[in-house]
């Protein structure tokens, strides 16, 4: 799985990475599943990772330092 990295609007990559779930009053709940959960212990290709905001780079190391 490869994930590009280059996309400046930190919305959309913490949505890419992390999901993200909201509920719809009508419709129940809209899931994203984010591309560590999709990785699921498999292997993710992070192009460009020096380009993203600091504030996702800091939450990738802690998420890569728990053990599953």
């Amino acid at each position: 799985m490869v994930v590009d990295c280059k996309n400046p609007d930190l919305n959309d990559l913490e949505i890419e990475f992390f999901g993200h779930e909201k509920n719809k009053t009508n419709y129940g709940k809209v899931q994203v599943i984010g591309k560590l959960e999709q990785a699921n212990g498999g292997s993710i290709l992070l192009d460009e990772i020096g380009s993203t905001p600091n504030i996702i780079q800091a939450r990738l190391l802690k998420v890569g330092s728990y053990r599953f």
